[in-house]
Parts: structure tokens; C-alpha cells; sequence
């Protein structure tokens, strides 16, 4: 195997108070502690070939808050912490060629976030940042692999959005 896509994610979409320990849980089990089995199964053959590259897919949720996305941010803020500890490790060997690539979209079009960002206080937000389109997210990775990123936070304009915010 020389590409690992880590891509999964699930959310219950309910208040803190709301969310039950199980859901909790589930959404942490598929959104970071997956990232980790996947990994564990698959880099010891790429460090062994020196080559291949791994793909955290995360989300612009694991940079920033979200209201009633609280097992969802904390899942892919997760996957973001995994990706930045493996790639610090992966670089402190000089000849290691294995490369990861951490991926934070907007909320894309799968059905998952339906319903979500429909508060009053959020349209403004939903029209300047509609959901992704799978494709627009698919051809952004291809062109974040074929030229060796690092971050690839899509869209672009996002990119600063977790720093500005956490100023203000």
C-alpha cells in the first residue's frame, strides 16, 4: 500500500446536554481512534519501502467550533492532533520519504450535515460558504498529492479562518 485515505466521520448533531456518552463515544471511534488503527496497520510497510503517503482527511470543524457539533469537533480536532504528532515524528528521521497530508474542508455535500447551518444567524454564512461539492474536494486532494502538501484546507479562503477567529 503506498496511499492510506483516512476518511470517515459521523455526528450525532445534538447540544452538549443532549449527547449521550455512547454517541460521544462513536463519533471519537470513527473520526480519530479509526485514523489510528489504519495507520498502525499500514505505515510499518511504508517505512519498510520508505515510500507512500497518508491522507487525513479531518475537517474545517477540527480547526474550529461548532454549536451542536461538540463528539464532531472533538473528533476531527482528533484527527488534526494525530496528523501533526505523526508528521513530527516522520520528519525527525532525515531519510524518511513517507509523506502525510492533512485535509480540512467546509462541510461537504454527503447528506451529513443536512439540516445543519439552517439557524437564522447562519444564513449569511451558507451563502457566501455553500456545502462542497464532492468533486471540488476530491480534484483538490489529487492536486494537494500530486504536488506534496502538507495542509490542504479547502476552501482556500478558509484557510486563516481558525486563527482570525481564535483572535478575536
Amino acid at each position: 500500500v503506498s496511499l492510506l485515505v483516512n476518511n470517515a466521520g459521523v455526528l450525532a448533531g445534538k447540544a452538549w446536554d443532549a449527547l449521550t456518552v455512547a454517541e460521544f463515544q462513536r463519533t471519537v471511534a470513527l473520526g480519530t481512534v479509526a485514523h489510528f488503527s489504519t495507520i498502525k496497520a499500514f505505515l510499518p510497510a511504508m517505512r519498510v519501502a520508505n515510500d507512500g503517503t497518508i491522507v487525513s482527511v479531518s475537517s474545517l470543524m477540527g480547526l474550529l467550533p461548532g454549536v451542536q457539533l461538540l463528539d464532531y469537533c472533538t473528533a476531527k480536532h482528533g484527527a488534526v492532533g494525530l496528523h501533526e504528532a505523526l508528521s513530527l515524528e516522520l520528519s525527525c528521521s532525515p531519510e524518511n520519504r513517507v509523506h502525510a497530508m492533512l485535509v480540512c474542508p467546509y462541510a461537504v455535500d454527503t447528506g451529513m450535515f443536512e439540516g445543519a447551518f439552517e439557524a437564522r444567524e447562519l444564513a449569511l454564512t451558507r451563502w457566501f460558504f455553500p456545502f462542497l461539492k464532492t468533486r471540488t474536494v476530491v480534484d483538490r486532494i489529487l492536486r494537494g498529492l500530486e504536488q506534496r502538501e502538507h495542509v490542504v484546507v479547502i476552501p482556500g479562503i478558509l484557510a486563516l479562518a481558525p486563527y482570525v477567529i481564535k483572535v478575536l
